[in-house]
């Protein structure tokens, strides 16, 4: 039976592929462990298999299944106790030495961890009678530590070797410097291993409570809000992200995406191909910053028609008095643009991101003088001239420059060739261009294109050349004319040496026609993965000067053939849509793996070169309507626009030995030489801040793996379910504040700021954040205390975040979250204010200063508003003492000042508000008006109540009279025109007749007629008759208390 169960077990239950195969194995495992006195054995010969041998195994469902049935069942064994005993100290061990099994042998498999805690569980909970508590306890004490900071919670801690070697890396690959990670990385395992967690700690092992408390405490202070930074010359600054997602999916390919910012597609498809460029990847990373160019002392603009420079006080150019003046933006400091670009290339080399936000490059880019905007539609060659034009300014050092400019430049010559004589005659020395340019319409081939672009002209009857050197000979003989012969005009490339490391070809698929505007051409243009420039290249010396027969053979042929110019194609940018519109995205060759990569903005993914006809050459489609079998053929809208092709026969220099300063002053900070050699065959620059940006990396790198951690639902689960585990077993007591606060991070930085909002509100059967909180707070005046003090703490860090109220209240924009923070608050407000201590006096009043802090926030998020009116309007209904308080610090004055917005007095010490309302520039597809109901209301109840005037209309600012007339001013006739009814409420009267009480009859008078007015008109408008109806009312209010 041994023999034969091991069979079972060993090669079919446990590593057998067919899912029917192990269910059936299972079933008769079962049937045999029935048999009397068989079960143990089967028991012991499955605990047997919990060992490292079997570490990696994925398929041990039913092996697990099977093992749990055994040894949950008393009758299945003699000695369930020992059977428990081995089988739960089988898989302890195992666990404990899941790092060891990692490091040498292989680490356990996610299927494979998770069943081993599922069975630790059950052990633990299931059968806690059976094995006595000490047991339990020791192994639930050797665990607990294991699974928060291995399991779970394991994160990388910066290093400054490991900050060394990403200053020192310009190359692709290479190991990730997010090596230390959980080693639960499913969802299955992770909420295992939670679940084991919380078993372990509140059963077995309390003692570690307090430090696990403080554990999850530092993990969520460490952690920081993720934030959206929006392109806004005025105000930048970096959003809360509300709605984050849990999971971050890391980089998977040698480049990473780069994310749009409205319409940047044209600089992020050239970017990614200019990133995939070894050689200028690495000659940006390490260049050295040239000097400053010195200022010049008028401020010129470039025409875009005819690039005559003019002067700025031209709106036209004064030659062809076509181009127009360019939007004057402000100058970007020198440098800047290659600090940027050094910062971004660094991050698309080791950021473990799958996108990165060049927000910053996208600014550093705003003066190149493009043809609109930078954050509009560009061409992209148009941005790929003028960004290597800046580059070539900026980039320091004799050797980067060069590097630099042999990358793309390339050097067309003209020359005219005699016919008859084996003379010529060059026309020019040659002219450099970023990119060599052909045309599509009507070529067919790449090949073809070129032949047309360097495509000759006979020179014949009276445009024959005259010969110099013939010429001379003739004058020797005694003849003086001058010898003219025909000849042909060509254009060559100029000689290998001159060729670039990468050919850049643009073809031109955007053409003026009709007279009148731009067109682009969809023309189909073939080209080839490999590229022989030979052909078109001339031989670098004159056959008079020593060339031999073979050489000028070779001239005659037409190039060079013995080192032909080979070039292979690891580029396409390609465009997609019309002239007016569309969209760019680029295919480019991985230069590690050889695959190659479609990069559409901060999407990246591979792409197969089967596809590359329909995705790139252009020309006509043809689709079959399914319906009517009807066949339409039609131009495809995308094709390629830039080629580039990279030589194969291009080795970069050697690396020059440095100078004995330039060691000595590397090697200290850096590290030894050898590091150095990593970045290629480019020395380092003098004075090149190799730290720049690592660091950022490092931690933006390290803050990704955190929120992946923090923003998992397992993770604010177990929190919910520690805290009430506490609060059911021991109450909050003793350490009340240090929960409270480990509770109160997660709520607001995990649960708030998550997409999915995981157990916020009632439902799914299960606890949820909002009631336990609301139940914590509920007549706990130092709970509130605690809530209240750690929501006024501003967030700060680099971003420089809001405090949780003023994030909360305010600026949230997900109605659910903001309704929940809004109404904890209010809840803490009435039991702070009905404890009336000496603790709970100053925190209201530290909360009624950050309340009238935050106005120019809640007027800049003025479609929030009804959430802090309600806040403000319990904290002036909550008592006596603190609508008094509220009125001393001139509360009643501000909140009018956010109602009347525009219409407020100016007063110097006024905060300056932003406009709300149908009067926003930027009015969203909601209510176009502010909700100011429950802010009316706070204003009644803090006029209501005191007879006397002096007292309920205090001001620092104005005297009560003074304030009363700017009452009667302004808003008496905004709210007749808006809202007659606003401020009424279960404890207030409506804001009008407060008012209208503290004045002269005849303004009682003046809105009465205002109101009849309003009355007698025929609305259609839903809302002008509620408006209406609110009218009516009030006047039926002016009754009652002129009767009163």
């Amino acid at each position: 039976m041994g023999s034969m169960a091991g069979v079972l077990v060993h090669k079919l239950l446990l590593h057998y592929p067919s899912p029917e195969v192990r269910a059936a194995v299972a079933e008769v495992l079962m049937e045999i462990a029935s048999v009397p006195d068989t079960g143990g054995q089967v028991v012991d010969l499955m605990s047997e298999c919990i060992s490292t041998a079997h570490r990696q195994c994925t398929t041990c469902a039913n092996f697990f299944e099977v093992l749990s049935s055994l040894l949950m069942n008393a009758q299945a064994t003699r000695d369930q106790a020992a059977c428990l005993h081995k089988a739960a100290q089988l898989a302890t061990t195992l666990l404990l030495s899941a790092e060891e099994v990692e490091e040498s042998v292989g680490a356990l498999s996610n299927e494979m961890t998770s069943r081993l805690m599922h069975l630790l569980h059950q052990v633990m909970t299931q059968r806690p009678s059976v094995l006595p508590p000490d047991v339990l306890s020791r192994f639930a004490l050797q665990l607990v530590p294991k699974l928060w900071h291995q399991f779970l919670m394991r994160v990388p801690t910066r290093t400054g070797s490991q900050a060394r070697r990403l200053a020192h890396k310009s190359s692709l690959g290479g190991n990730s410097n997010l090596e230390v990670a959980p080693l639960c990385d499913t969802p299955d395992t992770r909420m295992a291993a939670w679940d084991l967690l919380l078993t372990c700690v509140m059963n077995y092992s309390q003692q570690h409570i307090p430090e696990l408390c403080s554990s999850i405490t530092d993990f969520a202070v460490k952690t920081r809000l993720p934030v959206k930074t929006y392109w806004n010359r005025v105000n930048s600054t970096p959003k809360e992200d509300w709605e984050h997602k849990a999971t971050v999916e890391r980089r998977k390919l040698a480049c990473v995406g780069l994310k749009n910012q409205g319409a940047t597609c044209y600089m992020n498809a050239m970017m990614q191909q200019l990133f995939l460029d070894d050689t200028l990847r690495r000659c940006i990373l390490t260049a050295p910053l040239a000097p400053a160019p010195p200022e010049k002392a008028e401020e010129c603009w470039k025409c875009p028609i005819c690039t005559l420079d003019n002067d700025w006080s031209n709106r036209v150019c004064c030659a062809c008095e076509q181009g127009e003046r360019p939007e004057k933006v402000d100058p970007v400091a020198h440098g800047e643009l290659l600090q940027q670009m050094q910062r971004t290339f660094r991050f698309m080399v080791d950021s473990e991101l799958q996108s990165f936000d060049p927000i910053q490059l996208v600014d550093a880019c705003r003066d190149l003088g493009l043809h609109f905007r930078v954050t509009s539609q560009n061409d992209s060659s148009e941005f790929f001239d003028k960004l290597l034009e800046r580059l070539e300014r900026e980039v320091g050092g004799k050797e980067h420059s060069e590097c630099l400019k042999q990358c793309f430049r390339v050097r067309v010559s003209s020359q005219l060739v005699s016919v008859e004589c084996p003379h010529r005659k060059p026309v020019n020395a040659g002219v450099f261009e970023k990119s060599f340019k052909v045309n599509v319409e009507r070529m067919g081939t790449l090949e073809r294109a070129i032949e047309d672009a360097l495509a000759g002209e006979l020179m014949t009857g009276d445009s024959r050349v005259d010969c110099e050197k013939c010429t001379l000979a003739a004058q020797a003989q005694g003849r003086s004319e001058t010898v003219t012969k025909r000849a042909m005009k060509r254009t060559l490339f100029l000689d290998g040496e001159n060729m670039p490391t990468t050919l850049c070809i643009q073809l031109n698929r955007f053409q003026f026609q009709g007279g009148t505007s731009f067109v682009k051409l969809n023309d189909r243009l073939a080209f080839p993965m490999s590229l022989d420039l030979a052909p078109y290249t001339k031989p670098p010396k004159d056959p008079e000067e020593g060339v031999d027969a073979d050489a000028l053979q070779r001239e005659e042929s037409g190039g060079l053939s013995d080192e032909a110019c080979q070039y292979e194609l690891t580029g396409i940018v390609v465009h997609s849509g019309q002239f007016s519109f569309g969209h760019y995205y680029s295919f480019a060759k991985d230069p590690i793996s050889g695959k190659w990569l479609k990069l559409d903005d901060d999407q990246v993914s591979e792409f197969a070169l089967v596809d590359l006809e329909s995705e790139c050459f252009g020309g006509i489609q043809t689709t079959v309507n399914k319906w009517t079998n009807c066949v339409y053929k039609t131009e495809k809208s995308a094709s390629a626009y830039m080629l580039f092709y990279s030589r194969t026969d291009f080795t970069i220099p050697a690396t020059p030995k440095r100078q004995e300063s330039d060691v000595s002053m590397t090697d200290e900070v850096m590290g030894t030489p050898d590091s150095v050699s990593e970045m290629g065959q480019l020395r380092l620059g003098e004075g090149v801040d190799l730290a720049a940006g690592v660091d950022e990396i490092l931690d933006t790198n390290e803050q990704m793996l955190r929120r992946s951690i923090f923003f998992d639902e397992g993770f604010s689960g177990f929190v919910l379910d520690f805290l009430c585990a506490i609060e059911e077993q021991k109450g909050l007591q003793g350490d009340e504040k240090k929960r409270l606060l480990m509770a109160l991070t997660v709520f607001y930085k995990s649960v708030l700021h998550s997409e999915s909002k995981p157990r916020l509100l009632p439902g799914g059967g299960k606890k949820d954040w909002y009631s336990v909180l609301k139940r914590l707070f509920n007549g706990n005046a130092h709970a509130c205390a605690v809530f209240v003090q750690a929501s006024l703490k501003p967030e700060g860090g680099p971003d420089n975040l809001p405090s949780w109220f003023e994030g909360g209240v305010v600026s949230c924009p997900v109605d659910e979250a903001r309704a929940c923070f809004t109404n904890l608050m209010i809840g803490a407000v009435r039991t702070l204010a009905q404890d009336g201590g000496a603790e709970a006096s100053g925190v209201l009043d530290a909360l009624l200063d950050d309340v009238f802090r935050v106005i120019p926030a809640a007027s800049q998020h003025w479609r929030h508003l009804a959430s802090f009116g309600s806040l403000v309007e319990a904290c002036a209904a909550s008592s006596p003492r603190v609508a008094q308080r509220m009125r001393a610090k001139d509360g009643l004055l501000l909140l009018l000042h956010l109602y009347l917005g525009p219409k407020s007095p100016a007063l110097k010490d006024l905060p300056k508000l932003s406009p709300m309302g149908a009067s926003n520039a930027w009015p969203a597809n909601a209510r176009s008006e502010a909700d100011c109901d429950a802010l009316l209301r706070a204003v009644s109840l803090l006029l209501h109540g005191n007879e006397s005037n002096e007292h309920t209309l205090q001001s620092s600012l104005l005297s009560p009279l003074v304030l009363l007339h700017s009452l009667r001013q302004t808003v008496v006739p905004k709210l007749c025109d808006t809202d007659p009814m606003g401020g009424c409420g279960p404890s207030s009267d409506p804001l009008i007749l407060e008012i209208c009480k503290r004045s002269e009859s005849k303004l009682l008078l003046d809105v009465a007629s205002i109101l009849l007015q309003q009355l007698e008109k025929q609305f259609v408008e839903p809302s002008l008759r509620m408006r209406q109806a609110r009218c009516a009312l009030l006047l039926v209010r002016f009754l009652a208390s002129l009767e009163g």
